[in-house]
């Protein structure tokens, strides 16, 4: 199938055109094949080349403001400075007879990354080589001083066989040229889709390259998670979440991501650009590293078109959790495709379809019907059974429960025991798993494990200095438990498994975190290639040791320990 590279929000389309079987300069147009609100794309033949090509015009109405038409003109220079197989070709730009601004670009043979999406998320090594294809693709743009600031799912195209999926990045509207001004959008000036905006961009402040570094991050989220990480119905609500809330671990929805990956994505969507991969170019490395260690695993099971019921009857005792329950009272009014399902629950696709596989496993949705089977009418279902679901989803009994919880944390946590404060917050969430008060929940808890994370971590030291080290170990690795995104926790806790416990394998799940949340500390990295060495792995150790040098080449410590590996590297 011809999938062009059409703007968000642009649909293929076969509606009579005028222009087509007419000619603009030396193309002649074959089929309007894309539309949307900025522009609509066709299908052209160059005459003198005899090469189908696809061309983008902007809207009649949108061409007589300035600022749209130098906004179009700023993408066709933007994207022929780029020279690369993972971004689109454009090779022409000119004006219609009638004074509409176009470009000129390669037809593009896929789909949109999107619409490949909407069949839930992809596998732990398909996501990193799509991830890997799109950052070479903004690398190379970077490199001719081009700054994306509008990377997203419908912006780029997947195409290639199954074998050899290939990348291609487009849609360069609001590219920011680098060495040039002034420029199209000015500081306080909000340009782009909130879902995918960097924290900086959001709030209208200048952006440069770290902007794109922060939306491959939330791209690769999604091709995770099914789902980017902030959503919200008001794009204001997004906007300020992208300033000031912390995304959900990608652990809580894909267990099967490896921590260094999820390590990674963290780092790309840090608040301070500075915090984050400092180039494109330091992406794609690291990428190309998580890649060749990356676990064959299959994606989630794609959302298909199986239609569901509730059971008739439905069992009479059941145990299910709170999200089971929410998903099960969706279809308390009839019947749903499980599409509609998973839109209606508002869960990410992989959550929901799990749920689905549960309850059809418990017996409270009835059997998919066969393919082309009739599909009975919408029916009521019995109030008892409207009632064992309603018992399920929050109400006020659940909610007096909910705030009892709360108050309770409270108390505890003014009386200083965080721990059991963080129980009551979490039994409160199990109350009502979508209450619109969990956010801020969720960041006491958050805050409350912080507290807990930096009591056990001061104990481990504590205990270290009087000589306890199995008790420091202990609380190293509690603090850890807390806060497994401290960099300081986890070297620590290598530290211990090295020196005290001998546990190389421990020693090097620990290290390899620390050192990905903390790629600047010279110490993260010797204490990895201790770890290295601990399990003989002196190739990654030699390595390790080279970085802590790189970063801090005076260090004694980091100069004998290189030393070392090379005396303990077999001959």
């Amino acid at each position: 199938m011809v999938s062009p590279m059409p703007h968000a929000g642009e649909t293929l389309v076969s509606a009579p055109d005028r222009l087509i079987g007419t000619r603009i300069d030396r193309y002649r147009i074959l089929e309007r094949i894309g539309e949307g609100g900025m522009a609509s794309v066709y299908a052209v033949e160059h005459q003198l080349l005899r090469r189908r090509m696809a061309m983008k015009i902007l809207q009649p109405a949108l061409a007589e403001q300035g600022s749209f038409a130098a906004r179009f003109h700023n993408e066709a220079i933007a994207a022929s400075r780029v020279r690369h197989p993972n971004v689109v070709e454009v090779t022409d730009f000119g004006w219609s007879a009638e004074g509409l601004p176009y470009l000129v670009m390669e037809e593009l043979q896929g789909r949109a990354l999107d619409q490949v999406l909407a069949a839930g998320p992809f596998g732990v090594a398909r996501a990193l080589r799509v991830a890997t294809q799109v950052a070479r693709g903004l690398a190379a743009a970077h490199a001719a001083g081009v700054v994306h600031r509008y990377l997203k799912p419908a912006n780029v195209i997947l195409g290639g066989s199954d074998e050899h999926e290939i990348a291609k990045v487009l849609d360069f509207g609001i590219s920011k040229l680098l060495a040039e001004g002034p420029h199209l959008t000015s500081l306080g000036s909000v340009l782009g889709t909130p879902q995918y905006m960097a924290p900086e961009q959001a709030a209208g402040r200048a952006v440069d390259q770290r902007a794109d570094v922060y939306a491959l991050g939330i791209l690769l989220y999604e091709l995770l998670a099914g789902r980017p990480p902030f959503l919200d119905p008001n794009p204001v609500q997004v906007l300020m979440m992208q300033q000031t809330a912390a995304p959900r671990p990608l652990a809580e929805l894909r267990p099967d991501v490896p921590a260094s990956l999820e390590a990674f994505v963290m780092r790309t969507l840090a608040k301070d650009p500075g915090a984050r991969p400092s180039s494109m170019e330091a992406c794609v490395r690291t990428l190309e590293d998580l890649g060749r260690v990356a676990p064959v695993t299959a994606p989630p099971r794609p959302v298909d078109a199986r239609r569901f019921s509730l059971a008739d009857p439905v069992p009479a005792t059941l145990a299910l959790e709170p999200t089971e329950a929410y998903v099960a009272s969706r279809l308390a009014g009839g019947s749903l495709t499980e599409h509609e399902l998973v839109q209606v629950s508002g869960l990410p696709p992989a959550q929901a379809v799990a749920i689905i596989e549960r309850l059809l496993a418990k017996g409270v949705l009835a059997e998919p019907r066969a393919p082309g089977a009739a599909i009975a009418p919408i029916r009521l279902v019995p109030t008892a059974v409207h009632h064992s679901f309603s018992e399920r989803v929050p109400g006020p009994s659940r909610q007096s429960k909910r705030q009892a919880a709360l108050q309770t944390a409270d108390e505890l946590e003014a009386a200083g025991q965080f721990g059991e404060a963080v129980v009551a917050l979490k039994s409160s969430l199990s109350l009502d798993p979508f209450g619109s008060d969990n956010g801020w929940i969720e960041h006491r808890i958050r805050q409350l494990e912080s507290a807990l994370a930096a009591i056990d971590f001061k104990r481990g030291r504590q205990q270290d200095a009087q000589g306890h080290y199995q008790e420091a170990a202990a609380a190293y690795e509690r603090a850890v438990a807390h806060n497994p995104r401290s960099a300081a926790y986890l070297e620590a806790a290598a530290r211990k498994r090295l020196y005290e416990g001998r546990d190389g394998a421990a020693a090097l799940r620990f290290a390899t975190l620390a050192a990905s949340l903390a790629p600047g500390d010279c110490e993260a990295h010797a204490t990895l290639a201790r770890a290295y060495l601990a399990v003989g792995q002196w190739v990654q150790a030699a390595a390790e040791v080279d970085r802590a040098l790189r970063i801090d080449p005076k260090r004694r410590f980091a100069k004998s320990l290189k030393r070392k590996v090379e005396k303990a590297q077999p001959r």
